[in-house]
């Protein structure tokens, strides 16, 4: 059975109309079953995603997808809670359903650079192989006949001329020209475009010179090599990596890459349906404005007591067993009703992590989780492992000392928004737009290759997509 990720499983007649007309039909049909509303942005979007389908399911055998001199990929940008993403369900729905032989694979954009990060730095042990370069690529990096050969490229480490590749000269290794072995980024872009036919990112973002450096010869290569990318973000591709460490230099050989290869569509809605449709369902009590604990005073013992009860009551619903009421201490409770487990995170390492005993639940402070030195690929692992994570206490986040944790903060909302994970959590804001600003913090630009301007946008989609997780 095929489903879509935030409608759960399509009848019977809604996989015979996906196999046989498309997303477009697929989108009425659900339009006038009363489960979807749509609009003309979001309709246009739709019916240039059909076109790809179409072609696609001609295709029928992933041998046959060739660059025919057409865009054979699609970057829809617009708004938060336009209906992109929703776009993207129904397009990756057809195509499962039309042409079962394809390869398609649907992925978060943080989540698969996070993948190219590791793929990178398996290289050291020779993992990756040149045999899968589409022919024609053009490599980027000259190597010497001396060149060591366990000389493996990374940002800042000694290249295979024993330079060190940061801010401008690592934008040597995108400069076209001739001769020489491709670059390890060309290398593991073609390993993973040798696995697939059709990839579909979603919430493309730049936000750091590693990934800006990283995103040009990547999108080329698997581009050359035949995969139709799709994609949606929230920002044009010239608008990306605003305010970005050295962007002048490293943004345009992206761009040149993707619209050489993706059509680019603007979705011009002002509808935010996340926000609409957060009024229902298990997650619409799941948050509690204005109950973090703060420092002092008889107010915070108050409002601590108020914020605990409320995680308690989702606690004893979502474990197998009761929780007492009001336990004294964190350690009480996770004696009481849970124990603390360690749960495997990025690149192999444990997180302890206090969980319920049946294992579907974990509860974590915001400390643990936005102060700490944890990634995307960590907050990925812990929504995957987790259908509900109770987070405690996040504060209003402002300014250069709120910045790091609200990049995480945004980052975790995005992984349990992919996975369906349903957030429980205790906030000192009065709602989701006043958690985050970083509006002081975009005026002032970069900071260690950062782009605080994408990062306050991000805020932007997490308060969006907030009440829906």
């Amino acid at each position: 059975p095929c489903s879509l990720a935030r409608l759960g499983c399509l009848s019977e007649d809604a996989l015979a109309i996906a196999q046989n007309q498309g997303p477009s039909a697929l989108l009425a049909l659900l339009v006038s079953q009363g489960v979807l509303r749509t609009d003309t942005a979001q309709h246009e979007a739709v019916c240039l995603l059909n076109k790809l389908w179409s072609k696609l399911a001609r295709d029928q055998v992933a041998d046959s997808l060739q660059l025919d001199g057409t865009q054979l990929g699609l970057y829809l940008h617009g708004p938060v809670g336009c209906g992109k993403t929703l776009a993207m369900d129904l397009f990756v729905a057809a195509v499962q359903t039309a042409s079962p032989r394809l390869r398609v694979r649907r992925v978060h954009f943080h989540d698969f650079l996070g993948e190219v990060h590791a793929l990178l730095h398996s290289c050291r042990d020779g993992a990756l192989d040149d045999s899968k370069l589409a022919k024609g690529t053009q490599p980027s990096v000259v190597m010497g006949p001396s060149a060591p050969k366990e000389r493996w490229w990374l940002l800042g480490a000694s290249d295979d001329r024993g330079r060190r590749r940061t801010g401008r000269a690592a934008s040597w290794t995108l400069e076209d020209r001739r001769g020489g072995a491709p670059s390890t980024v060309e290398r593991a872009a073609a390993q993973i475009a040798a696995g697939l036919d059709v990839l579909c990112f979603d919430e493309l973002a730049i936000t750091t010179i590693q990934d800006c450096v990283l995103v040009a010869p990547l999108f080329r290569t698997l581009i050359s090599s035949g995969v139709a990318v799709v994609a949606t973000s929230n920002r044009a591709p010239e608008a990306l990596y605003t305010g970005g460490l050295n962007r002048h230099i490293h943004l345009p050989p992206f761009v040149a890459a993707l619209r050489a290869g993706c059509t680019v569509h603007a979705v011009r809605s002002e509808v935010d349906y996340r926000s609409q449709a957060a009024a229902t369902g298990e997650a619409s009590g799941a948050m509690r404005w204005g109950s973090a604990v703060p420092t002092s005073g008889v107010a915070g013992c108050r409002e601590a007591r108020a914020g605990r009860a409320f995680l308690e009551t989702w606690w004893s619903r979502l474990c197998t067993r009761g929780m007492p009421h009001r336990p004294p201490d964190f350690v009480a409770v996770a004696a009481a009703v849970g124990a603390v487990r360690p749960v495997r995170v990025g690149y192999g390492r444990d997180l302890p992590v206090w969980q319920s005993p049946c294992g579907s639940a974990a509860w974590l402070s915001f400390a643990e989780l936005c102060q700490a030195p944890l990634s995307a690929e960590d907050f990925s692992a812990l929504c995957a492992a987790f259908p509900h994570i109770l987070l405690e206490g996040v504060p209003r986040l402002r300014g250069a000392a709120g910045a790091s944790a609200a990049r995480r903060f945004t980052l975790f909302l995005d992984c349990c928004y992919e996975h369906g994970t349903l957030l429980v959590a205790t906030f000192a804001a009065e709602g989701p737009e006043d958690v985050m600003d970083l509006s002081a913090e975009a005026d002032v630009g970069a900071g260690g290759g950062r782009s605080m301007q994408e990062v306050s946008f991000a805020v932007a989609r997490a308060a969006s997509r907030l009440p829906g997780v």
